[in-house]
């Protein structure tokens, strides 16, 4: 997020947001298009996510690729 203290850059995250933002809504709507809200649907879904702490999220996205090594 951009708004994370530290930054050095904030425009160039700003920037990959936008870019990441536009490309997950290009690929719901030609994926999906029989379903036009999916994809704010999906952006309501985001601060929900921001709350699951990184060890859940590599216990369910890279324990199958790496195994129990911490990233």
């Amino acid at each position: 997020t951009s708004d994370a203290c530290g930054l050095s850059d904030v425009a160039h995250v700003e920037s990959l947001q936008e870019k990441s933002q536009c490309a997950l809504e290009e690929y719901v709507r030609s994926q999906y298009p029989n379903q036009p809200t999916r994809f704010g649907k999906l952006l309501l879904r985001l601060p929900s996510l921001r709350t699951v702490s990184s060890s859940v999220i590599e216990q369910l996205f890279f324990v199958r690729l790496v195994g129990k090594t911490p990233i």
